[in-house]
């Protein structure tokens, strides 16, 4: 066997293990959620949970028009993110110039349900102010197919927009974040380092061989999805129209969140 195919393997094992040793190490007591087991329960087998009706079609239409305004309030300075086909457009820590995105950013319910879900201290280091947009080429949000790391991530993400087929839809490989799963999947895709982020053809092989774990996350404007982005996902090739969404991404507390808000290129202060 290929001593980097082995070398691949071994590595992605210690990821997981130094990350359950911190969790381990550093857990905090939570406040424990009464009735959200089913969500949780979701997460924690399948990587995702889907929740309906979160908000109002007159707080998305709100929400749509707050990030095409903060959208257009970072054109120049930097903090706006476009992809080079156009159509993937974001501004990190978009909470500091909207009070209607900040709502959302200090959900204390999907912070709660971040927490139960990892079982110790979680923070939000900021929320994602995103609009994606059909243009030719474009190949999704996110673009393509890939993990956010190889150990436990967590995003809440609320769709604004009604999502069909043709509009972006989240994609997600079901359980791909068990650790299990996640050494197949690299077999599988014959994986000999430690990449991320992986072609459609190597995404392929582990939809067929097993195509029932394959989730393509259409929805109405509204739509809450809490996801485990350790998990195979992409957002797929929009077609026509746009999708507006927020995102939160929630971290262990041991991390430092400032640290996190200059990674991700966040809108400098927060109120």
């Amino acid at each position: 066997m290929d001593t980097n195919y082995i070398k691949a393997i071994i590595d992605m094992s210690q990821a997981r293990v130094d990350f359950e040793q911190k969790r381990f190490v550093n857990k905090q007591p939570i406040n424990k959620l009464v009735g959200y087991d089913t969500i949780i329960d979701s997460l924690k087998t399948k990587g995702y949970a889907v929740v309906e009706n979160f908000y109002s079609e007159q707080k998305c239409r709100a929400l749509r028009a707050e990030i095409d305004r903060v959208h257009k309030l970072h054109e120049n300075d930097g903090f706006l993110w476009v992809d080079k086909y156009g159509a993937d457009k974001r501004v990190f820590g978009a909470e500091v110039d909207s009070d209607l995105i900040r709502e959302f950013y200090k959900d204390e319910f999907l912070l709660d349900i971040a927490q139960n879900y990892f079982g110790s201290t979680m923070f939000n280091s900021n929320t994602l102010a995103a609009r994606i947009d059909a243009t030719p080429y474009n190949i999704g949000s996110g673009q393509g197919w890939h993990r956010d790391a190889h150990h436990f991530q967590f995003k809440a993400i609320v769709y604004l927009s009604d999502v069909t087929i043709d509009n972006g839809p989240f994609q997600i490989i079901e359980g791909s974040h068990r650790s299990g799963n996640a050494l197949r999947n690299m077999v599988t895709m014959d994986i000999k380092d430690m990449t991320t982020r992986y072609t459609d053809e190597q995404i392929q092989k582990v939809i067929d061989e097993d195509s029932s774990k394959y989730r393509v996350l259409t929805a109405k404007a509204g739509t809450l999805v809490f996801a485990d982005t350790s998990s195979l996902h992409a957002g797929m090739p929009i077609k026509e129209g746009y999708r507006y969404s927020l995102f939160n991404y929630y971290y262990p507390s041991w991390e430092n969140k400032e640290d996190k808000r200059r990674y991700f290129n966040c809108v400098v202060k927060v109120k």
